[in-house]
């Protein structure tokens, strides 16, 4: 389960990347991926691709610390350099030691995301193990490529070993922390034996935990009397290893027969180990997706720290750190976390037919995307969540706030609020499953800024309320009268028309507005005061102020 350099080379994914040194190691195998920065080089494992930005360190201390990762046990390292960094290439006495040392040395472009080539890895290995073997001959093998293939997870790997060897079978991560099982051990063990067996792996520390593990052989079945520590009864052990990483075991329970496997089960045996081995690596990439969620989540609320901080955790987790982004969030109009589910798989596979840069963060009731625009041109995101608004039926629509303009991750936060505002504003103009935009609302959410301030909200009553009072009692429409006449700009026979009046009807309207607030329509201060104070009530602030009072 290994994927050579050259083949890697290839990948769309890698955008362009070249093989500046170390041409002679193309032939290197590689089985995962690790992000490095600084000093982590003690955890570089054999058959690592090593992904780095070496963001934060100026040239000898760069060539330094590549010197370190080319001379490790990885397969190969990629160093993608930020382009407005203190090293704007990868130094020359770095590609002299690659070729030295014949170990593949990458320049990789900025804007490839890290978690996007570790995403690809996994699925290269599983397409490189089971690629069209569903319809073939071999029965074993395409039944475990069946279950790997359609995303049963480890209790899928278990009972279909199950099913094989018609024994109980367990599957373990490398911790010996039960990951699942199949029917016949939930049927032989129960639901108190399973819990037990949960209880008793948390209780090992990390000495026992790899005590254990090291009586499962890494490179055949293992025969086992029993696992005390665990309560299990004897069976046969099998660790499922990926270069040179044991990532998880599987235990088959004897069941009375004959304990020794034979050769086609040993075989099934085999390829379930392979199966928990991919799984358990396709874990992994899951688990950067939602690193990079958590920390988009930290960004929007301002907790992510300092910029120098943010730039090195977002290149480690695939994002341009040093791009603006724009900002877009969704809330469901009804269907709750169904709506921004949907939304979020139409998005990314729009976003991946139109090359964008697209990041995605869900919770039960938002969503948040987030879009490099590193070129400074905005719009993309817009574009994108009015495409796929308008393809979706009326029901499974959100409402979106999108923040007007590009800004830094670190000012993500405000960005955030912008938008959340937009939303609301958005929704309260136009109605539920609405795409606000900031940019296209300013006025109105300047408005909003006025609902903290008593005194202009005090002025903004004084005008609104007499006209209110007013239609109240003598069922008129003053209110709409002035809204519709300050929307004209002050032109007489347009609001008439638009109102179903005669221009003398429409003049006596007039003066009863400014006899009722005081203010001359003839004076711009006093149609400015007018205009602000109809907008703030057509908009509900001046309800929702009242409310609080």
């Amino acid at each position: 389960m290994a994927i050579p350099v050259r083949d890697l080379l290839g990948a769309p994914v890698l955008g362009g990347a070249r093989l500046i040194g170390g041409e002679r190691g193309a032939g290197r195998e590689v089985s995962w991926t690790s992000v490095i920065e600084w000093e982590a080089v003690g955890f570089i494992r054999p058959g690592e691709l090593v992904l780095t930005t070496g963001i934060g360190l100026d040239e000898p201390r760069l060539t330094d610390f590549l010197a370190q990762l080319l001379r490790s046990d990885a397969s190969a390292v990629a160093v993608s350099l930020p382009p407005t960094g203190p090293v704007p290439a990868p130094p020359e006495a770095s590609i002299s030691l690659a070729d030295e040392l014949g170990m593949p040395l990458i320049d990789l472009p900025w804007d490839v995301g890290f978690a996007d080539v570790s995403r690809w890895v996994v699925g290269e290995l599983i397409r490189r193990r089971f690629g069209g073997s569903i319809e073939g001959p071999d029965a074993i093998h395409a039944r475990f490529a069946e279950v790997l293939l359609g995303g049963h997870g480890m209790d899928g790997i278990a009972a279909a070993l199950e099913a094989a060897l018609e024994r109980p079978v367990l599957v373990f991560d490398a911790r010996l922390e039960l990951a699942g099982h199949g029917p016949r051990a939930d049927a032989a063990l129960g639901a108190a034996g399973l819990r037990e067996l949960e209880v008793r792996a948390a209780r090992l520390s990390a000495a026992e935990a790899g005590a254990l593990a090291a009586q499962f052989d890494a490179e055949q079945p293992s025969r086992l009397p029993g696992i005390d520590a665990l309560g299990l009864g004897p069976g046969t052990a099998r660790a499922a290893v990926a270069r040179h990483d044991t990532l998880g075991f599987i235990y088959v329970l004897d069941d009375g027969r004959t304990t020794e496997l034979p050769e086609l089960e040993l075989r099934a045996l085999e390829e379930a180990a392979a199966s928990v081995a991919l799984e358990r690596l396709r874990h992994r990439s899951a688990a950067d997706d939602r690193a990079r969620e958590d920390f988009v989540w930290q960004l929007v609320a301002g907790l992510a720290g300092p910029a120098e901080h943010i730039q090195a955790r977002a290149a480690l987790l695939g994002l341009d750190g040093l791009a603006p982004h724009e900002l877009a969030v969704a809330r469901p109009a009804g269907g709750g976390r169904g709506t921004l589910d949907r939304l979020a798989r139409d998005l990314r596979a729009r976003a991946a037919r139109s090359a964008s840069r697209l990041t995605l963060a869900v919770r039960e009731d938002a969503l948040v995307a987030i879009a490099a625009a590193p070129d400074g041109r905005t719009g993309a995101l817009r574009r994108l969540v009015l495409d796929v608004q308008a393809q979706l039926d009326p029901d499974e629509r959100a409402c979106w706030g999108i923040a007007a303009g590009a800004r830094p991750l670190e000012e993500l936060h405000t960005s955030f609020a912008e938008a959340e505002r937009a939303l609301e504003v958005g929704r309260s103009l136009t109605g539920p499953a609405n795409v606000g935009d900031a940019a296209d609302l300013a006025p109105y959410m300047m408005l909003t800024k006025l609902a903290d301030d008593p005194e202009a909200l005090a002025i903004a009553r004084g005008v609104v309320e007499p006209l209110l009072a007013y239609d109240r009692a003598k069922r008129r429409n003053l209110v709409e009268t002035l809204d519709v006449y300050l929307q004209e700009s002050g032109n007489t026979s347009a609001a008439a028309r638009r109102l179903f009046l005669n221009r003398r009807s429409l003049a006596y309207r007039l003066r009863r507005i400014e006899e009722l607030t005081g203010r001359s329509l003839d004076q711009p201060a006093d149609r400015f005061v007018l205009d602000l104070s109809i907008k703030l009530l057509r908009f509900g602030i001046l309800e929702d102020a009242a409310a609080t009072r």
